[in-house]
């Protein structure tokens, strides 16, 4: 697939890895809870196998997106961490979003046969799932304090999906309706 962009190793990973480790070192003792989840979280980056992804993470035009799309999506290997860099170009967004900037992302993605032990309490989604699926845990860069952030919550997307009618009637779920309604 030729894209005409030229990717360079981003080393987010190593980098979150040391802001978590600082972040670790600046936390009072009796945050015991936070202290360990950092450093799951951050031994889960260490062990991952690492992707680099085009700008905004864009794979894939939204708008065509279709159900043969939907059921390729399997993680390469059970704990993978994807970086890509955020740089968006729209003008809507300057202005006071740019106090909320974050223009590098990692997610932190496993499959439930990779949660480390700490964290089995999570497969509990199986019971529900058993298909089985991905957890997915956001790594964003905050430009304004320039740090690594491990996201409050993260999510959990089921194998086997399949794409719904919007309210428009098509089966692409990002499209606008033809009457201009959101």
């Amino acid at each position: 697939m030729e894209t005409g962009e030229n990717f360079t190793a981003l080393n987010y990973s190593a980098h979150a890895i040391e802001s978590m480790k600082e972040v670790v070192q600046r936390l009072p003792p009796h945050f015991v809870q936070s202290i360990n989840a950092i450093r799951i979280v951050s031994d889960m980056l260490r062990r991952s196998v690492k992707f680099i992804l085009p700008n905004c993470a864009e794979l894939l035009d939204p708008l065509h997106v279709s159900q043969a799309h939907i059921d390729l999506l399997k993680l390469p290997f059970p704990l993978v961490a994807f970086e890509a860099p955020w740089q968006k170009t729209d003008a809507k967004d300057a202005g006071y979003l740019d106090h909320y900037k974050s223009t590098r992302r990692i997610a932190l993605c496993w499959e439930p046969g990779a949660t480390p032990p700490q964290l089995a309490h999570l497969n509990v989604i199986l019971d529900r799932f058993p298909q089985g699926g991905v957890f997915i845990l956001p790594i964003s860069w905050l430009d304004v304090i320039e740090t690594w952030n491990v996201g409050i919550g993260g999510a959990f997307v089921p194998y086997e999906n399949s794409l719904g009618s919007s309210r428009s009637g098509s089966s692409q779920p990002f499209e606008r309706p033809r009457d201009g309604s959101p």
